[in-house]
């Protein structure tokens, strides 16, 4: 998914797919379950199955854009069994 508008926001929600957030232009604000983030752009995030996440852009970003890519679990799990005794941290 590529976002590109004025007013990025995400309502909070999970999903079992892994999710790789990559602000391209502006930051972004990342809600979790326990914490709030500051995203930079050019930079990563990922977001583990099944953690609650929101997300809006900061304040001092006008525009956004960025790319927000989610790999499905069924996808993963064929090819790694092993990945539920791991999380990105």
């Amino acid at each position: 998914m590529y976002f590109e508008d004025h007013h990025t926001k995400t309502a909070k929600h999970y999903h079992t797919s892994i999710e790789i957030l990559i602000p391209v232009l502006g930051k972004l604000k990342l809600f979790l379950t326990d914490k709030e983030l500051i995203i930079p752009q050019g930079s990563l995030y990922i977001i583990n199955s099944q953690e609650i996440h929101g997300m809006h852009h900061t304040e001092d970003t006008d525009i956004y854009k960025g790319y927000a890519l989610q790999i499905n679990y069924d996808f993963i799990k064929k090819y790694y069994p092993a990945i539920d005794n791991y999380q990105f941290i």
